[in-house]
């Protein structure tokens, strides 16, 4: 059952031009826009836990804050997070954007700046928020003699949307998702079309070792996007379609992927539950917050 869930995840958004690529593992981990979800109700609780002690909260900011925030992620990372995970596969943000993401690009990666957040949270702010002092020791009050949860209010708004304390990503997910690339990096197909992009990309004039490096010639961490950014960017894109390397380095995780889940069945099939009890979690304290 596991297997076939995975199997029907297993695709490409648009083709191997496209950039929404959905792995078996997406089957079983967070969107992007449910991690912005969660974020939000973690906010949600941690404010509240805080209102409660005395301090000061916005949500109406907060609010915008998240709102732009979904918005950037989206932009950047697509539904699944892979939209970057092969660099850079879909020829109009290579001719748009370059290597860059779009929030650098377009300057909003900062969001809309929140006037509490200027300075920094005060000490009691600050143990109220974790549940320790300045040198990690545990404080069961804050100076109004009103008891902090174990883990301040951060760690009690973990609790209550996991169970846990831990809000994220299930482990096997996470560990899947890195073990997956990894072994992509070693598997033979994939570096042979690797070589078939370099020289590919020779061929257009550009001398690369690999796909992983195209991008080093220039400042991602600026807003600008050169015309040579923009003309590597086309060719790297036109090369992995002219070598199948997208199609060629996602079958390759996809196979890794399905092996693994289906090895693993049990573990997968408990994070998938553990999913969807947070995201109804979730859904139950923004419908109680609007």
């Amino acid at each position: 059952m596991e297997a076939d869930r995975a199997a029907g995840m297993a695709t490409t958004r648009g083709g191997a031009g496209g950039d929404e690529l959905v792995l078996p593992m997406n089957a079983y981990g967070y969107t992007v826009p449910e991690r912005d979800e969660l974020g939000r109700a973690r906010q949600v609780l941690t404010d509240t836990c805080m209102r409660r002690l005395g301090y000061d909260t916005d949500p109406a900011a907060e609010t915008v804050r998240f709102d732009q925030s979904a918005a950037i992620d989206l932009a950047d990372h697509g539904v699944y997070g892979n939209k970057r995970r092969y660099v850079l596969t879909d020829p109009a943000v290579a001719a748009r954007y370059g290597y860059h993401l779009v929030s650098t690009a377009t300057q909003v990666a900062s969001g809309p700046r929140d006037p509490r957040r200027a300075s920094a949270p005060t000490m009691p702010e600050r143990e109220a928020l974790s549940g320790v002092d300045a040198d990690g020791r545990p404080v069961t009050h804050n100076n109004n003699g009103q008891p902090i949860p174990a883990g301040g209010c951060v760690g009690a708004a973990d609790h209550t949307l996991t169970g846990t304390g831990r809000a994220g990503e299930a482990d096997p997910v996470s560990k899947l998702d890195a073990d997956s690339y990894q072994h992509s990096l070693r598997d033979p197909r994939v570096l042979a079309a690797f070589d078939a992009w370099s020289h590919c990309m020779t061929g257009r004039g550009y001398h690369l070792p690999g796909p992983l490096h195209a991008s080093d010639a220039f400042g991602l961490d600026t807003h600008t996007v050169t015309p040579a950014e923009i003309a590597t960017a086309q060719a790297d894109v036109a090369c992995k379609r002219q070598t199948r390397l997208t199609d060629i380095w996602f079958e390759s995780e996809v196979a890794y992927q399905k092996t693994q889940i289906r090895q693993h069945a049990n573990q997968f099939h408990q994070a998938k539950l553990d999913h969807d009890s947070v995201m109804a979690t979730v859904a139950r304290i923004l419908a109680n917050h609007h």
